[in-house]
């Protein structure tokens, strides 16, 4: 790795350090550059190194779903800093078919995506036997309506997260999430 490089992963790490919400990452990061044309797909280009961490055996696997890839990977990037194995689905397709493949601990959504909306996702994996009290965290940049209260009621939602978020809130909502779905 050229200095340069390391350089611009020290400033990305400590953009992605900072409890601040995902919309001041983008823009911090964005004014980082790795290059305007090399920019289009911030996740593509964040370096693996900054991203991995040792799993421990007992890591709970998590499932991020949103049609949009910087804040799916920004979102995984903060989970897998906080000890989570993480992966990601680019619909609502891709993710039934992914929790079809293996078990997830925890699924977190968006809401409005292509092919299968957020909430159609949990209303399928609440029919599935082993999803039934996994824990669902629906993950939007939209304030609720009474519908969507009644919604998340429905499908035990365990909890929602604006895109607007802090590292900590996020980290602190999947685990409690996590530990609720474990009291069921």
């Amino acid at each position: 790795m050229t200095p340069e490089q390391t350089r611009r992963r020290n400033q990305i790490q400590h953009v992605v350090d900072d409890n601040r919400p995902l919309a001041t990452w983008i823009i911090q990061l964005q004014a980082i550059s790795y290059g305007k044309s090399r920019f289009k797909c911030l996740g593509s280009h964040i370096p693996i190194a900054m991203t991995t961490q040792t799993v421990d055996s007992e890591c709970r696997h998590i499932l991020v779903v949103d049609d949009s890839p910087v804040p799916a990977q920004m979102v995984a990037t903060v989970l897998r800093k906080a000890g989570y194995e993480v992966s990601i689905a680019h619909d609502g397709e891709r993710a039934w078919r992914k929790t079809q493949e293996q078990q997830f601990d925890l699924v977190m959504t968006d809401e409005q995506m292509p092919f299968l909306s957020g909430s159609e996702l949990c209303r399928r994996l609440r029919t599935d036997e082993r999803y039934q009290k996994t824990p669902l965290v629906l993950f939007t940049s939209k304030r609720w309506s009474t519908n969507m209260d009644r919604l998340t009621e429905d499908l035990d939602i365990a909890a929602t997260v604006y895109k607007a978020f802090r590292p900590k809130e996020l980290v602190n909502t999947v685990k409690s999430a996590l530990s609720h779905g474990a009291t069921e």
